[in-house]
Order: structure tokens, then C-alpha cells, then sequence
């Protein structure tokens, strides 16, 4: 199918059949894998997510590491976005998608059936026990990734925070 409006922006399907748009560089992370060409051409190449958090492709290399965060031997690591250390997959998930590796709670786990949510078997689940702990987990888990995801990298606390006027800072465009 090809996109015909512009509209496929697309996350966490990375079905290459779904259009004809490309995803962005850095999919693997986070999640984009449909996005028309014009958004990639604004974005410096990336999602628009990408480019607001790093302004580039993230640079993934096959050098073993022992990745400083977690401190396992890992095969494949990634250049954190200022430059500066390399990290594993893994961890780098964690300091920019915490919401991606860690599951959020779903109303099913708490004994909701299914079905509208606009009807009145919606209203009864959330006013009962079940759905008020799904309600508090919810809060909980919200509570828990704000102050999870970290964008310093967490040796030096150096900022991958692009400077678009001049093209310098952590990065450089090439």
C-alpha cells in the first residue's frame, strides 16, 4: 500500500508492507517505522522525536563492550548522542524509552473483559476494587518512567542537545 496523504506515521509497526514510507533511522528505538519523506527532510533526517532529543542517527557499532551501565559483556553497543561513551542497547533503551522496555499496566491484567469503553460495563470496571488498583498501578507506572528517562549520559552528564544555528555542540551535521 502506498501512502497516498501523508498519514502513515506509523509506531511500533514495523510492518515494511504497511506503505511506502520509509522509517526513521534510528526505528530500532524509537518505534517509528512509517514516516513520510517530507517529515524526514524537516527533521534532519530523523522522526520528529529523533530530531528534538538527538538531531541524528544514533550510531550503533559491533565492538564488544562491557557496557558501563549494566556491566555486561554485549556485542553490539551505541554511541550515546553527545559522543562521548558507548553503552549497550539495552541501556540506551532505558535512558531514552524507559516506556518501550517497561510494560504498562493493562486493564485485561486487572479483569476487564474487553469491549467499548463508552458503555456501562467501562463505568462499573473503573468503579470497582479491580479497576481502581489498575487505576493506582497506571499511576504508578506514569510516576515511575518520568523520572526514568535521562538524556545526560550518565558518566560524564554531558548533553546531546544540538545547537541548529550552528550545527555544533555534542553533534556535528556531516
Amino acid at each position: 500500500m502506498a501512502c497516498t496523504e501523508g498519514n502513515c506515521h506509523a509506531e511500533d509497526n514495523p510492518d515494511p508492507t504497511a506503505c511506502g514510507c520509509p522509517p526513521c533511522p534510528n526505528a530500532r528505538f524509537c518505534g517509528v517505522y512509517h514516516i513520510p519523506q517530507v517529515y524526514l527532510d524537516i527533521h534532519h533526517g530523523t522522526c520528529g522525536n529523533c530530531a528534538v532529543m538527538f538531531g541524528k542517527r544514533l550510531e550503533v557499532t559491533r565492538q564488544g563492550l562491557q557496557c558501563a551501565v549494566c556491566m555486561e559483556d554485549k556485542d553490539e553497543s551505541v554511541v550515546h548522542p553527545s559522543g562521548c561513551h558507548r553503552f549497550c542497547v539495552d541501556c540506551i533503551m532505558i535512558m531514552f524509552w524507559p516506556d518501550r522496555v517497561h510494560h504498562r499496566p493493562t486493564a485485561q491484567e486487572y479483569g476487564w473483559a474487553g469491549g467499548d469503553v463508552s458503555d456501562e460495563e467501562w463505568e462499573r470496571f473503573t468503579e470497582s476494587a479491580d479497576g481502581k488498583r489498575w487505576e493506582a498501578a497506571c499511576d504508578d507506572f506514569d510516576e515511575r518512567m518520568e523520572g526514568m528517562s535521562i538524556s545526560t549520559c550518565p558518566l560524564c552528564r554531558r548533553e546531546p542537545v544540538p545547537d541548529w544555528e550552528t550545527q555544533t555542540g555534542a553533534w556535528k551535521v556531516a
